[in-house]
Formats: structure tokens, C-alpha cells, sequence
């Protein structure tokens, strides 16, 4: 914010050195020119240090809209089109510039999702069209990558509840949603922040058949 106040500061000086009296200007020659414009650059400056932000190699940026946007709509928890609230864009490893980023989001920086070898990620989607009646499991909206996409999942009719899809061996850093996409309850999965729209517990996978199933400890078994 201390940015904001600047710029606006700025701006104010360069508006006051335009409303000089003729006199004044007069005497001061171009040097009026000169400080309205050097005012007016240090304005654009202040604002631009509020603009970017630079992902590390094993993170990911989750981001939630603060102001200058629609409330999401009733019942919704993820954001397609820019509205108020948590974000299905996340943003990738490296240097990111958007005209005034920290002001109108928040952004915080969280580890990729690894799934490690004998492990597998069983999801649950907190958003997403609702389940029909009498249906346990969500019907796969689209193969696995683009299902963790979060604007393919939520503009596919993704469902809601028990995924029939899990996640085996391995990052969850694929294009779209990751992190935001998934809360972890167990294992190396994550820090479970409660607004992600997937849960994702990690089991041992002890066994698997010629179907596609697997296998937990507790012999539940789960489409792969």
C-alpha cells in the first residue's frame, strides 16, 4: 500500500506543478515540463513495484482476488472469470508482470504436490456440478491432465465428491490448477489449505489388477 500512497502522491505533485500560476511557470521555463514528467514517471514506477513476482523452481503462485471484482456466484468456491476469491489460474516457476498484481490479488507461494512411488492421490473435488441422484463417484470429466486443469474440470461439468481418478508417482505441477486444485489430508501432499477445490490423501497402493483397479491397505478399491 505504501506504493499506492506514492504514486498517488506523486501524481498530485505533478497536478500541482500543471495548476501553477502562469507566473510561476513562466519563471521556472521547461524545468516545469521536467519535474511534471520526472513526477509522472516516479508515479508509474511506484505502481509497477506492485506488478510482479518471481515463482521459485518448486513452487507454485495461488492466486485470490481482493478488489475491483464480482462476488463469485452462490455456491461456487473457485473464481473462472476474474471474481472475487481464490483463482483456478495458478502461476507457474518464473518472473510474472501484471499491471498492479499485489494490489488487486493476493498471492501466496506453496510447494508442488509430489506423489512418491507406492503412493497414489485419491481425490475428492469440492466444486464442480453436482452429483446425480444416487451417484457415489463423479463421472471422469476428461483424461487425468487436463482433469487437474481447474477451468477444463469446472467448464467440462466436472462433478463434485469421489473421483474415480487417482494420481500415481507423480508432481501435481501440470497446466492449470494444481495446488489450488488440491487439499491434502496425509503424507507429503501438502499443507491442506481449506479453500482448494480436490482433496488429495495419499495411500500405499499394495496391489492392482488387469481392470485399472487398485488397491489400498484397507482392500478399498479405487479406479487408477
Amino acid at each position: 500500500m505504501i506504493s499506492v500512497f506514492l504514486a498517488a502522491s506523486f501524481l498530485l505533485g505533478a497536478l500541482a506543478v500543471t495548476l501553477l500560476p502562469k507566473t510561476v511557470r513562466a519563471q521556472l521555463g521547461e524545468a516545469t515540463n521536467v519535474i511534471r514528467v520526472s513526477l509522472i514517471l516516479l508515479a508509474l514506477l511506484a505502481l509497477a513495484s506492485t506488478s510482479y513476482i518471481t515463482i521459485g523452481t518448486n513452487e507454485v503462485g495461488l492466486l485470490s482476488r481482493i478488489y475491483l471484482a464480482q462476488s463469485l456466484p452462490a455456491g461456487h468456491i473457485i473464481a473462472l472469470s476474474g471474481e472475487k476469491g481464490p483463482q483456478a489460474e495458478i502461476l507457474t516457476p518464473g518472473f510474472h508482470f501484471r499491471w498492479m498484481l499485489n494490489l488487486l490479488y493476493s498471492v501466496d507461494k506453496d510447494k508442488v504436490v509430489v506423489v512418491p512411488a507406492g503412493q497414489y492421490g485419491k481425490l475428492v473435488a469440492a466444486d464442480g456440478d453436482p452429483l446425480g441422484p444416487g451417484q457415489t463417484f463423479a463421472d471422469q470429466s476428461g483424461p487425468i491432465d487436463k482433469m487437474l486443469d481447474a477451468t477444463y474440470f469446472l467448464t467440462h461439468h466436472g462433478q463434485k465428491g469421489p473421483q474415480t481418478a487417482v494420481i500415481s508417482n507423480q508432481s501435481l505441477s501440470m497446466a492449470g490448477y494444481h495446488r489450488r486444485q488440491y487439499r491434502c489430508t496425509q503424507g507429503i501432499c501438502g499443507s491442506g489449505q481449506i479453500e482448494r477445490s480436490f482433496t488429495c490423501e495419499l495411500r500405499e497402493s499394495c496391489c492392482s489388477n488387469s481392470a485399472g483397479l487398485s488397491a489400498d491397505q484397507g482392500n478399498r478399491f479405487e479406479w487408477r
